[in-house]
């Protein structure tokens, strides 16, 4: 009986304490959890401030728009596309090396030229876009061809004549390595639309060099949807 007995008392014994240490155990997990959830509030201080560090950092995430004004020396001859000699160099240097520049700092892919013109009427003059446009963008027609009828066409005629200059440094080899030169480039018209400050203009038919420009946005390719 009295082995008996012992046995009893060690297995209590040894039961009691395996409870004690899963008592304790619990109690340890409960302060762990406990300082940790006291901990939270400075914990999300460090972490809003962490973000609030990175929104910053995602401003500089964007590129710049670069203007290159209508006026002074690298402007287009009245009504035209062709680009002047001012023009060329500016764009096969300055305008070269920005956008290498970009594609070297930000995930982008693709650079977008936008043609804006003032409200001057361009004439009597009938376009022939319908007709050639095609054609000059794939370089079977010069872009002396292009008649504007219109100052849409006209700023998509001096978009398109900076989109084909682009692409033919490109093409020489040893410039805008990172851009494919029919991928990469785009040609649009605001026409006499929108004014600098992204405001639509008012019906205005006089000369103004101020809204006269060509603007480079830049821009990455993504995956599209179509509307149902």
């Amino acid at each position: 009986m009295k082995i008996s007995q012992l046995k009893y008392a060690e297995l209590f014994a040894l039961l009691a304490f395996i409870f004690l240490l899963i008592i304790f155990s619990l109690r340890g997990d409960l302060i762990e959890q406990n300082l940790a959830a006291n901990e939270n509030p400075q914990q999300l201080k460090e972490r809003i401030a962490e973000l609030t560090e990175e929104l910053e950092k995602m401003k500089n995430k964007f590129p710049p728009n670069i203007i290159i004004e209508g006026a002074g020396k690298y402007a287009f001859p009245s009504g035209s596309g062709q680009l002047t000699r001012n023009l060329k160099k500016y764009i096969a240097t300055d305008l070269v090396k920005t956008i290498e520049d970009n594609f070297n700092q930000y995930d982008i892919d693709t650079v977008v030229v936008i043609g804006h013109t003032d409200g001057q009427f361009v004439g009597s003059r009938v376009s022939n876009l319908d007709k050639t446009l095609e054609q000059s963008a794939t370089g079977n027609l010069p872009i002396s061809n292009l008649t504007p009828g219109s100052n849409a066409d006209l700023g998509l005629i001096r978009a398109l004549a900076v989109v084909k200059e682009l692409q033919r440094i490109k093409l020489d080899g040893k410039r805008l390595q990172k851009l494919d030169a029919q991928t990469s480039f785009r040609a649009y018209s605001a026409a006499q639309l929108t004014l600098r400050d992204g405001t639509f203009a008012k019906p205005n038919p006089n000369p103004d060099a101020q809204r006269r420009r060509i603007e480079i946005r830049f821009t990455k390719t993504r995956e599209t949807t179509t509307a149902k």
